[in-house]
């Protein structure tokens, strides 16, 4: 009988010359560099002696940054071409009516699935490129890094990192073509060590901890290599954005939230302002300002509509990616009642992936994985998409990875008023400023 090697998680990057050599230890052999930030500049920062601000300096010092983050936008339109791949997704992950909680986050996946494509070639790369809409291995390339970078901020003001990372076994040769391109345009660090030691499992799950800043600590801890696994791509993605204006805690009051199994108690931040309400046939809907320039979308049901169908038909997801040519808008003031909530999706992404039309890595049979390796018979066996999301009066913090494995086998306030309280199950959309969908998640119970 033929043996079939496995996939074992989404991971990235080496930079070396020639086929790599077999390594005995567990050890890194390369550790990307992350996109340089531009700080965002602090009046404080720039006080004189004095006592008075030197504003030649302080706007010097932001019209760096202001370059910097309109340097790293993505192009008109450049993300127009994803909507198929999003809704689709969002679709398969969130529209299961299960009466869970759900996070999922779109990018994340999206940057997993492109590395995952640098690896594979034939049909099995074609599968890949089909979901993502890309003409070719080129422009899914330049996409994904263009997302990289417009996603990635570290300025002091919010943090929004995507990393990734190759895991590589140590007793077998690989091809570094595939990999320096991860490594030069995915900005993967590469490891190598013993597929199944203790050793190389806590150092993925180290890894996967640090680059969600520890939100994701107890969902790592399951995250572990079989002794046959060839290759693991890993894929994250770690968020913390303030509110553009706080939430006052002294407004905070506990009340009922009406959970899907029962009402309960949860802990709702109040706010009155001058905002846009939009809405369709089935849901009322707001938006938060994020200190990243995105927002955070709330998506409350009409009576007797689940939160999942507003992913099963779209709505929701096309008014969060273009809210500019939504017609059925107003601008009121909104009386805003939210709870607080700290929700976390663990998902196995196999079967949505097989859905969406992702057959060939799958089946060792089919499947082509030559860039990397001359192994026959290689095929994804575990695609681990795992994500939380908290909110409270301060803002947003959110995290998210991809793991696949590969194994052997203002104007004046207008006067009209109304009541925005999501007391009961409700959806919700991260996006950054060029609209891309961050996280999206569905709330059906607050406690945790």
């Amino acid at each position: 009988m033929k043996k079939a090697f496995i996939l074992s998680v989404l991971i990235l990057s080496i930079l070396v010359s020639g086929v790599l050599a077999p390594l005995s230890t567990a050890e890194a052999l390369f550790e990307a560099e992350p996109p340089k930030a531009v700080p965002a500049p602090n009046e404080n920062d720039f006080l004189k002696k004095n006592g008075s601000i030197d504003y030649d300096a302080y706007y010097n010092a932001y019209d760096l940054w202001a370059t910097a983050n309109s340097e790293k936008t993505l192009a008109p339109g450049a993300a127009d071409s994803l909507n198929g791949y999003f809704f689709a997704a969002s679709r398969e992950v969130l529209a299961k009516q299960d009466q869970k909680n759900k996070v999922f986050s779109p990018v994340n996946v999206y940057l997993a699935l492109s590395m995952l494509s640098e690896i594979t070639s034939g049909s099995t790369r074609d599968e890949i490129l089909d979901l993502l809409n890309a003409e070719s291995i080129e422009d899914l390339r330049a996409q994904a890094k263009a997302i990289f970078l417009s996603i990635h901020e570290n300025d002091g003001q919010t943090t929004s990192i995507p990393a990734a990372s190759v895991w590589l076994r140590n007793d077998t040769l690989y091809k570094p073509d595939a990999l320096e391109i991860l490594s030069k345009d995915y900005f993967a660090s590469s490891y190598t060590g013993e597929m199944g030691s203790e050793e190389y499992d806590a150092m993925i799950q180290k890894w996967l901890t640090d680059a969600t800043e520890g939100l994701l600590e107890e969902q790592a801890k399951n995250i572990s290599f079989d002794p046959d696994t060839l290759i693991a791509l890993a894929s994250s993605l770690y968020f913390k954005a303030g509110w553009s204006n706080e939430f006052n805690k002294s407004a905070t009051e506990e009340s009922v939230f009406h959970s899907i199994s029962g009402d309960t108690t949860a802990e709702f931040m109040r706010k009155s302002s001058t905002d846009t309400y939009y809405w369709s046939d089935h849901f009322g809907a707001v938006a938060l300002s994020l200190t990243n320039g995105g927002k955070m979308w709330f998506f409350l049901p009409d009576e007797g509509v689940s939160p999942e169908s507003l992913f099963e038909d779209g709505d929701a997801l096309a008014l969060a990616r273009n809210p500019y040519e939504w017609t059925m808008q107003k601008r009121l003031i909104v009386h805003k009642s939210i709870p607080k909530f700290d929700v976390t999706g663990e998902n196995d992404l196999v079967d949505a992936l097989w859905n969406l039309g992702i057959h060939a890595a799958f089946n060792p049979d089919l499947s082509d994985f030559t860039p990397i390796t001359d192994i026959p018979e290689i095929a994804v066996s575990k695609v681990q998409h795992d994500a939380r999301v908290k909110i409270d009066e301060e803002g947003v913090e959110a995290a998210a990875y991809t793991v696949i494995m590969a194994l052997e086998t203002s104007a004046r306030p207008p006067e009209e008023e109304m009541d925005f309280i999501a007391d009961r199950p409700f959806a919700f959309i991260i996006t950054s400023q060029d609209h891309l969908p961050l996280f999206s998640g569905i709330v059906n119970h607050t406690e945790k």
